[in-house]
């Protein structure tokens, strides 16, 4: 069995994460192995609920998280958002 991947690699966590969120209950919904779409939208469902969802968006948009669900966006559409917003910019 694979290990589990936490929710920050980073030692200086946020508060934020620590308070009781559903994110902290269940990492491999939020970082499922392969290509899980259901794990997906199970994961964009609970972020619906969280009230820590735009802090939660804005920390893996900062930090650059490469994977996982974060503040109710997959990678690829946090990936999206970001070069959306730097053609915008130019």
């Amino acid at each position: 069995m694979k290990p589990r991947r936490p929710i920050s690699l980073r030692p200086e966590t946020p508060e934020w994460m620590l308070e009781g969120n559903p994110c902290t209950s269940e990492p491999d919904l939020w970082h499922p192995e392969g290509d899980n779409k259901q794990a997906t939208i199970d994961a964009k469902e609970a972020c619906g609920r969280c009230l820590n969802r735009v802090i939660c968006l804005d920390y893996a948009l900062t930090h650059h998280e490469a994977h996982g669900t974060w503040g109710g966006l997959s990678a690829n559409e946090r990936k999206r958002l970001l070069r959306d917003a730097d053609g915008a910019a130019a």
